[in-house]
């Protein structure tokens, strides 16, 4: 089964994905396509911004037609609004995965993240420089709740190499505020909670979620310098054999998942 089709058989595993962007596009015009909506036979899925290098050769699963963008680190990411209602559904947990070439230095770099201060926000971010984490490689999961309550979790030591393709997932359960962290398949063990505050009430997000940079409180930040692809956010917790399974799927379809990306 192919990594696209093990995303979207996790309807025999507990339910698909609540969006799923491939982030395959081979021009801007087309937009970045949101494959649970193009389902319905909509597309909704986002607005690329600042023109990022759309088709990056090799993608991140050899196997597939289509590769991935590749962002500047300083203006470019992609708009995918505020994801409709997915807030107010976040009371089973949240799960992301995709797969990057991450960076190391010294600033944050985002995967995925957008909200207001004080409100609703998801960040999940690469290498990240804040009070949370301060050194290169580290993963950071952080969700605020509609009362302002912060849950963050890093991983406590480096876990990726800088321009390495990485499957990364995350996620967060809103009934025992435990948060999961993978890299490659593999659960970090050692994790160290920036924030343990309970975060249990939710509400739709009020300002746009972006990737490959966040929104925070209307001001973009975080710009990812590298590539994401095949992003999928859930509105409950991935299993840990499902996020391995995701995982195995594009290695078997990858010669080699480790080349290092030219800088």
């Amino acid at each position: 089964m192919s990594h696209e089709s093990t995303i979207l058989d996790e309807m025999n595993h507990g339910g698909l994905p609540f969006a799923y962007w491939a982030l395959d596009e081979a021009v801007l015009t087309a937009g970045a396509k949101d494959l649970m909506l193009c389902a319905k036979g909509t597309d909704n899925g986002g607005s690329y911004v600042n023109s990022p290098t759309l088709n990056a050769q090799p993608g991140p699963i050899d196997g597939e037609l289509g590769g991935w963008p590749l962002f500047n680190g300083s203006s470019q990411y992609t708009n995918v609004g505020t994801l409709g209602n997915l807030g107010s559904l976040l009371g089973n947990g949240l799960s992301i995965e995709a797969w990057a070439a991450a960076p190391t230095g010294g600033t944050p770099y985002a995967i995925l993240g957008g909200g207001v201060s004080g409100g609703m926000a998801v960040y999940f971010v690469l290498n990240a420089n804040s009070s949370m984490s301060g050194v290169s490689g580290r993963v950071v999961l952080y969700v605020r709740d509609t009362d302002g309550h912060r849950r963050g979790v890093y991983t406590t030591n480096s876990v990726f190499l800088a321009n390495v393709v990485t499957h990364f997932a995350a996620s967060f359960n809103a009934a025992t505020q435990a948060v999961a962290i993978y890299v490659n398949g593999e659960s970090i063990a050692d994790l160290t909670a920036g924030y343990a505050e309970t975060a249990d009430n939710f509400s739709n997000f009020s300002l746009a979620m972006l990737l490959g940079a966040r929104n925070n409180n209307g001001a973009v930040q975080s710009y990812l310098s590298g590539y994401v692809g095949r992003v999928a956010i859930y509105n409950y917790v991935l299993a840990a054999d499902r996020v391995k399974a995701h995982y195995l799927a594009g290695l078997n379809e990858t010669l080699d998942l480790r080349t290092l990306l030219a800088a």
